[in-house]
Protein backbone atom coordinates (compact mmCIF):
# COMPACT_ATOMS: atom_id res chain seq x y z
CA UNK A 1 0.00 0.00 0.00
CA UNK A 2 1.19 3.00 -0.72
CA UNK A 3 0.07 7.19 -0.15
CA UNK A 4 1.63 10.22 -2.04
CA UNK A 5 2.74 12.85 0.01
CA UNK A 6 3.75 15.59 -1.79
CA UNK A 7 6.16 14.75 -4.23
CA UNK A 8 7.60 11.74 -1.76
CA UNK A 9 5.99 8.14 -1.73
CA UNK A 10 6.09 6.78 1.78
CA UNK A 11 4.01 3.21 2.97
CA UNK A 12 0.89 2.95 4.20
CA UNK A 13 1.78 1.03 7.73
CA UNK A 14 -0.86 -0.65 10.32
CA UNK A 15 0.39 1.08 13.64
CA UNK A 16 -0.29 -1.40 16.58
CA UNK A 17 -3.48 -1.17 18.43
CA UNK A 18 -4.01 1.52 21.20
CA UNK A 19 -5.52 -1.78 23.43
CA UNK A 20 -2.65 -4.14 22.62
CA UNK A 21 0.04 -1.32 23.24
CA UNK A 22 -1.85 -1.45 26.74
CA UNK A 23 -1.92 -5.06 27.09
CA UNK A 24 1.46 -5.03 26.74
CA UNK A 25 2.87 -2.34 28.86
CA UNK A 26 0.99 -3.96 31.74
CA UNK A 27 2.07 -7.48 31.14
CA UNK A 28 5.31 -6.31 30.13
CA UNK A 29 5.50 -8.13 27.27
CA UNK A 30 7.97 -7.75 24.19
CA UNK A 31 7.08 -6.49 20.17
CA UNK A 32 9.08 -8.14 17.81
CA UNK A 33 8.80 -8.96 14.41
CA UNK A 34 7.33 -6.58 11.73
CA UNK A 35 5.40 -3.60 13.90
CA UNK A 36 9.31 -3.35 15.66
CA UNK A 37 10.94 -3.27 13.17
CA UNK A 38 8.73 -0.17 12.08
CA UNK A 39 8.95 1.43 15.33
CA UNK A 40 13.23 0.85 15.05
CA UNK A 41 12.93 2.20 11.40
CA UNK A 42 12.22 5.61 9.14
CA UNK A 43 8.85 5.76 8.27
CA UNK A 44 9.83 5.75 4.28
CA UNK A 45 10.78 2.32 5.32
CA UNK A 46 8.30 0.92 6.98
CA UNK A 47 6.42 -2.39 5.94
CA UNK A 48 2.40 -2.79 6.31
CA UNK A 49 1.87 -5.51 8.92
CA UNK A 50 -1.35 -6.13 10.51
CA UNK A 51 -0.75 -8.59 13.46
CA UNK A 52 1.46 -7.48 16.09
CA UNK A 53 4.46 -10.53 17.22
CA UNK A 54 4.31 -10.86 20.96
CA UNK A 55 7.29 -12.42 23.35
CA UNK A 56 6.22 -13.55 26.72
CA UNK A 57 7.58 -16.23 28.98
CA UNK A 58 3.95 -17.49 29.76
CA UNK A 59 3.05 -16.85 26.12
CA UNK A 60 -0.10 -19.19 26.19
CA UNK A 61 -1.19 -17.68 29.03
CA UNK A 62 -0.73 -14.20 27.62
CA UNK A 63 -2.92 -15.08 24.99
CA UNK A 64 -5.31 -16.04 26.33
CA UNK A 65 -5.27 -13.31 28.56
CA UNK A 66 -4.93 -10.77 25.63
CA UNK A 67 -8.39 -12.28 23.96
CA UNK A 68 -10.19 -11.54 27.40
CA UNK A 69 -8.76 -7.94 27.17
CA UNK A 70 -10.17 -7.34 23.99
CA UNK A 71 -13.15 -9.17 24.69
CA UNK A 72 -14.10 -6.84 27.15
CA UNK A 73 -14.59 -4.28 25.08
CA UNK A 74 -15.91 -6.24 21.98
CA UNK A 75 -17.55 -9.44 23.73
CA UNK A 76 -17.39 -12.69 21.06
CA UNK A 77 -15.25 -10.99 18.37
CA UNK A 78 -11.54 -13.29 19.28
CA UNK A 79 -10.59 -16.47 20.19
CA UNK A 80 -7.01 -18.19 20.31
CA UNK A 81 -5.63 -20.94 18.08
CA UNK A 82 -2.24 -23.00 18.67
CA UNK A 83 -0.35 -23.05 15.88
CA UNK A 84 2.71 -25.22 15.77
CA UNK A 85 5.27 -24.47 13.02
CA UNK A 86 7.53 -26.30 10.97
CA UNK A 87 10.63 -26.18 13.34
CA UNK A 88 8.34 -27.65 16.11
CA UNK A 89 7.28 -24.98 18.06
CA UNK A 90 4.38 -23.60 18.84
CA UNK A 91 3.01 -19.69 18.41
CA UNK A 92 -0.34 -18.95 19.87
CA UNK A 93 -2.90 -16.55 17.53
CA UNK A 94 -5.13 -14.38 18.77
CA UNK A 95 -7.87 -13.72 15.87
CA UNK A 96 -10.97 -11.90 14.77
CA UNK A 97 -13.51 -14.35 15.09
CA UNK A 98 -15.83 -13.54 12.52
CA UNK A 99 -12.96 -12.45 9.71
CA UNK A 100 -9.94 -14.93 11.11
CA UNK A 101 -7.72 -11.93 10.90
CA UNK A 102 -4.71 -12.68 13.20
CA UNK A 103 -4.36 -9.65 15.19
CA UNK A 104 -1.50 -10.84 17.01
CA UNK A 105 1.01 -13.77 17.48
CA UNK A 106 2.28 -14.76 21.20
CA UNK A 107 5.41 -16.60 21.50
CA UNK A 108 7.93 -17.34 23.85
CA UNK A 109 10.40 -14.99 24.44
CA UNK A 110 13.91 -16.42 23.65
CA UNK A 111 16.28 -15.29 26.74
CA UNK A 112 19.02 -14.13 24.59
CA UNK A 113 17.66 -10.96 22.47
CA UNK A 114 17.88 -7.47 23.44
CA UNK A 115 14.90 -5.01 24.16
CA UNK A 116 14.62 -1.58 24.77
CA UNK A 117 11.83 0.63 26.26
CA UNK A 118 10.17 3.21 24.72
CA UNK A 119 6.98 4.87 26.40
CA UNK A 120 6.95 2.25 28.58
CA UNK A 121 6.59 -0.87 25.99
CA UNK A 122 9.04 -3.14 25.18
CA UNK A 123 10.54 -3.07 21.60
CA UNK A 124 13.18 -5.68 19.95
CA UNK A 125 16.50 -3.43 18.72
CA UNK A 126 17.16 -3.44 15.63
CA UNK A 127 20.37 -4.81 16.08
CA UNK A 128 18.80 -7.71 17.59
CA UNK A 129 16.60 -8.18 14.69
CA UNK A 130 19.21 -8.40 11.84
CA UNK A 131 21.16 -11.08 14.67
CA UNK A 132 17.46 -13.08 14.53
CA UNK A 133 16.67 -12.81 10.65
CA UNK A 134 20.75 -14.08 9.71
CA UNK A 135 20.50 -17.14 12.29
CA UNK A 136 16.84 -17.94 10.26
CA UNK A 137 18.26 -17.67 7.31
CA UNK A 138 21.17 -20.08 7.83
CA UNK A 139 18.99 -22.41 9.36
CA UNK A 140 17.48 -25.13 6.73
CA UNK A 141 14.72 -25.81 9.20
CA UNK A 142 13.32 -22.47 8.64
CA UNK A 143 13.24 -22.56 4.94
CA UNK A 144 9.39 -21.23 5.18
CA UNK A 145 11.05 -18.21 6.57
CA UNK A 146 13.68 -17.33 4.36
CA UNK A 147 11.91 -15.14 1.62
CA UNK A 148 10.32 -13.00 4.20
CA UNK A 149 13.58 -12.50 6.83
CA UNK A 150 15.53 -11.80 3.26
CA UNK A 151 12.97 -8.87 2.46
CA UNK A 152 13.38 -7.74 6.20
CA UNK A 153 17.13 -8.13 6.68
CA UNK A 154 18.01 -6.27 3.34
CA UNK A 155 15.42 -3.26 4.81
CA UNK A 156 17.51 -3.38 7.53
CA UNK A 157 20.90 -3.16 6.06
CA UNK A 158 20.31 -1.11 3.88
CA UNK A 159 18.85 1.59 6.81
CA UNK A 160 22.35 0.84 8.89
CA UNK A 161 24.63 1.12 5.67
CA UNK A 162 22.58 5.01 5.01
CA UNK A 163 22.88 5.50 8.84
CA UNK A 164 26.83 4.99 9.06
CA UNK A 165 27.73 7.39 6.55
Amino acid sequence: MEKKTGTMKTIAYKPISEDIIEFVKKKKSIVYGGQAQNINLPPVMRKYTSDVDIWDRSFKKRAYELVEELSSKRPGQYKVERKVLPTGKSVYRVRQALTGQVIADVSRAPSKREYYSKDETQFQTLLSQKERLEEIISNPAKKFRHEKARRDLNRINYFLRKMEK
